[in-house]
């Protein structure tokens, strides 16, 4: 909304800084013989940013103690993630070997990895 003129609509396609949500204010720079050029003014969307976390209340003891436990608790559940991820993707691995030694007619290759993919599963590996 430009100072003495009319609002105006502009779509610009960026990577942003700063997170926005839908209604999110973000700054912008435009020629005013044609509001079809515009940029976002990437300085005064940090500088608006640094200045609306500086005028925000500190954490209580509580309040961080808090944060601090959901973060250990996340990273706990993203490690376990990892770990299942690994397990699924080495599955998948010895899947696709299994389809490719028996596309080769090589029984007893199959045999061999279907009897390590059980092994793993067994043992509580995916």
């Amino acid at each position: 909304m430009p100072e003495g003129e009319p609002p105006f609509e502009a779509s610009v396609r960026t990577r942003l800084n700063t997170f926005k949500y839908k209604g999110d204010v973000v700054p912008v720079l435009y020629d005013p013989a044609d509001h079809g050029k515009v940029v976002v003014d990437y300085e005064a969307d940090a500088e608006a940013t640094m200045q609306r976390l500086a005028a925000a209340p500190p954490l209580t003891t509580g309040e961080a103690n808090a944060f601090a436990e959901d973060a250990s608790a996340f990273a706990e559940r993203a490690a376990e993630f990892h770990e299942q991820a690994a397990g699924f993707r080495a599955s998948a691995d010895m899947l696709s070997a299994i389809a490719q030694a028996k596309a080769s007619g090589n029984l007893a290759e199959v045999e061999r990895l279907k009897a390590e993919l059980r092994r793993r599963l067994a043992g509580g590996t995916p």
